[in-house]
């Protein structure tokens, strides 16, 4: 079922750009709607075939990837041709007059940005914070709570490093402790790592940090639940949801965490260098702010947290035109063709005796990213083979064994997907030297 509170239009972006739109026919308001509507094809609307790509050629025309089957989503997207072109065009404008009369225009933009956004993921506007990726904002609450001797933060050994090693840095400094959970690879269920985290937490316990989707094996934890259990108990939670936003169908008032964390260069398919912080209504004043410049306030999370010195201004309006983009698709959609594309490669390594799936199978339990080992095969060497060879873009991921990561997107057709699996079963089949 679409969420129509998700499912913003090109014609509200570019309403909310006319309405605030300065007389200059060439303002910044005007250059980004004009950018933006040159760019979109006419995108279907309401549900689309998650598995063919005749149902995504308008999506798919988005994207230029010179040729490659691209599947490097947990690491870095391409942008969308809506935000290359906004950032494009404004970055110019700014380079063209850089005076305060024109860069004050950009105000507007930022906050149809902060409203694209919010609306994606569940969340009210003055909830968003604008940051430059998902590791500033996991530092921001990391480094912004009251936190000392005594306190105990758990997390997992799957986290991403800026929520793990960021905790261990602090926790040195100011004396409380950090409890890691080993997490079974991969689990069999999602109670399983609920119940892990669970049992670590104790009376002193005031923290709970976790990947809602981990980029080492792709596996999603049930957020809601672990939230709601933490909150019940007097705990906070932080989120990482570096690959969940933009992958799966988010919604962070009914997933009830306190904050959330998120990098457009990913899954939304923005310009790099914009995240974004999610603070739960009434938690901002819990937070210290890291940095503290011009236009610090403590009027909401944003006024708190936002005070960062000179922004790319083209960047963060952009990055509201990727949003309308994904929007325009429906949350729905982008989720159900992430879980078709990773699904043909679940069904197919699956079945090799070679192969070694770190990723569970059930799409519930999972996200966009996908892990696999194969037996006698250098995982680091497979993948520059990979790109070298044939032309696929992915990673290699420090699971137990190491392994090669495929992480496709909206911007990957099933073709490609299966021009990577014939690659694959060389390198399972022992036909390539490396």
């Amino acid at each position: 079922m679409i969420n129509n509170k998700k499912a913003l239009t090109r014609r509200h972006f570019m309403g909310l750009a006319s309405a605030t739109a300065a007389a200059a026919s060439m303002s910044p308001l005007s250059v980004a709607e004009g950018a933006y509507r040159h760019t979109m094809r006419p995108i279907v609307t309401g549900p689309r075939s998650a598995q063919s790509d005749d149902d995504w050629q308008d999506v798919l025309a988005a994207f230029d990837l010179g040729g490659r089957v691209t599947m490097n989503t947990a690491n870095l997207a391409p942008a969308s041709a809506p935000g290359r072109a906004v950032f494009t065009e404004l970055a110019a404008s700014v380079d063209a007059d850089p005076s305060f009369q024109n860069r004050g225009q950009f105000a507007a933009l930022r906050q149809a940005s902060r409203e694209h956004v919010a609306a994606y993921l569940g969340a009210n506007q003055d909830e968003i914070v604008f940051t430059r990726n998902t590791t500033e904002s996991n530092n921001f609450v990391v480094h912004g709570l009251d936190l000392g001797p005594g306190d105990e933060v758990v997390l997992t050994e799957h986290n991403h490093p800026s929520n793990r090693a960021s905790w261990q840095v602090r926790a040195r400094r100011e004396g409380f402790s950090v409890v890691e959970v080993p997490v079974p690879s991969p689990p069999r269920e999602p109670q399983d790592l609920m119940d892990a985290l669970v049992a670590a937490t104790t009376p002193r316990t005031r923290v709970m940090a976790y990947s809602h989707v981990t980029n080492l094996g792709g596996c999603r934890y049930p957020a809601r639940e672990i939230n709601t259990w933490a909150r019940d108990h007097g705990i906070l939670t932080l989120v990482d949801g570096a690959q969940s936003c933009g992958s799966i169908y988010v919604d962070l008032h009914d997933i009830n965490c306190d904050f959330y964390t998120a990098s457009g260069h990913k899954w939304p398919c923005a310009p790099r260098e914009v995240g974004v912080l999610y603070v739960r209504s009434g938690s901002e004043e819990r937070l210290w702010p890291s940095v503290v410049g011009v236009g610090f306030n403590e009027s909401g999370a944003g006024g708190r947290m936002e005070s960062l010195g000179q922004r790319d201004d083209a960047a963060l309006a952009a990055f509201g035109s990727a949003m309308a983009f994904l929007g325009e698709i429906g949350s729905n959609n982008v989720a159900a063709r992430v879980a078709a594309l990773t699904d043909c490669f679940k069904e197919e390594l699956s079945g090799s005796s070679k192969v070694t799936l770190y990723t569970p199978m059930d799409a519930e339990f999972s996200g966009g990213v996908l892990t696999f080992h194969i037996d006698g095969v250098d995982s680091r060497r497979g993948f520059q083979w990979l790109y070298e060879e044939r032309k696929i873009v992915c990673a290699s991921s420090g699971v137990e064994q190491g392994g090669i990561r495929f992480s496709p997107h909206i911007y990957t057709s099933m073709d490609g997907c299966q021009q990577a699996l014939k690659a694959v079963k060389e390198l399972i089949d022992g036909r390539v030297v490396l």
